[in-house]
């Protein structure tokens, strides 16, 4: 197989995950559709991850050994993504799995909607002993849909109102939506992949989902990072950029999107105990005016008080 003849190249970062990834690296090779390369990243783990990984056998691997480990697999993405030949890029965590048909519906995906760069399918998330639908992929197939293609501007409204549509396991980018490196490595330790996530759609205008169930998320597997917390002033600062490729509408909407990531973000540090500045600074008040000021508003009442109201305004809208 010739480089050109790739194409999807299937990008795995790898750190401490010896007892996973072989379940994901298998999940690869047993794909229906085999015209594929698997890029192993492996960061220097200290649990023999690299002695799984150099044990299973197939011509479509290529390992790649990097000399230190860097926060959220970014840096190992972005490797990963710059080594790769084919056409097309496939995410995949060290811990998570595909179902057999992940890339032969993406690959279906591109037929239907040729003018979409960016591809999903729908997602199971497995926590505490519960499997579920994501969010975005349950509203969708309740309507009965196999498959749909999305605007930017769908997007940033679907991500605020709902969920995102993708994740590091289902998502799939035409490296014509490559313009340097996807992930911030560096800038954020947390939540870069949201960052991503805009950036190449932004680049792709839009994006296309299919219905079927293509990977499988463990939300509870051991040697996930749940102590380092999301940038709350680099959103604005990355997604600047993008701002030259919106309309009026998307502007708009990329404002308000952005103003839910802070929000988010700083109730994070606050219950972390963080130093941080009072929230209103952190916001772009343009777009958004009652939304800051109800949220500025908000996080000056005590931290016992907003979490009851956020649980509540969960079950009644979106936040």
């Amino acid at each position: 197989m010739t480089n050109k003849d790739i194409e999807f190249s299937v990008v795995v970062p790898i750190y401490n995950k010896a007892s996973y990834v072989e379940r994901a690296v298998e999940s690869v090779l047993k794909q229906s559709f085999i015209n594929f390369e698997v890029i192993l990243v492996c960061d220097p783990s200290t649990d023999g991850s690299e002695q799984v990984v150099e044990s299973i056998i197939d011509d479509r691997i290529r390992i790649i050994y990097r000399d230190k480990p860097g926060p959220g697999g970014y840096a190992a993405r972005n490797l990963g993504i710059t080594s790769s030949k084919g056409r097309w890029i496939a995410l995949l965590d060290a811990d998570d799995m595909w179902y057999p048909e992940h890339l032969e519906k993406a690959l279906k995906l591109t037929k239907q909607y040729p003018d979409k760069k960016v591809l999903t399918t729908s997602r199971l998330i497995e926590e505490k002993g519960k499997v579920k639908t994501d969010a975005f992929s349950k509203h969708f197939r309740a309507k009965g849909l196999e498959s749909r293609g999305f605007s930017f501007l769908e997007y940033l409204q679907l991500s605020f109102q709902l969920d995102k549509p993708f994740n590091s396991n289902s998502i799939i980018f035409h490296k014509d939506c490559v313009n340097g490196d996807v992930f911030p490595e560096g800038k954020v330790k947390r939540s870069g992949d949201i960052l991503a996530w805009l950036k190449l759609t932004s680049q792709a205008s839009g994006f296309a989902w299919s219905s079927y169930l293509g990977s499988h998320t463990y939300k509870d597997v051991v040697g996930v990072s749940k102590t380092s917390l999301p940038s709350i002033g680099y959103n604005f600062e990355f997604a600047q950029p993008l701002y030259d490729k919106c309309d009026k509408s998307e502007a708009k909407m990329l404002d308000r999107y952005l103003n839910r990531l802070v929000k988010i973000a700083w109730f994070e540090h606050r219950r972390a105990g963080s130093k941080i500045s009072p929230l209103w600074r952190y916001f772009r008040f343009r777009n958004s005016f009652f939304y800051c000021i109800f949220w500025s508003f908000v996080s000056t009442l005590p931290k016992g008080f907003v979490e009851k109201l956020t649980n509540l305004k969960k079950r009644v809208a979106p936040i």
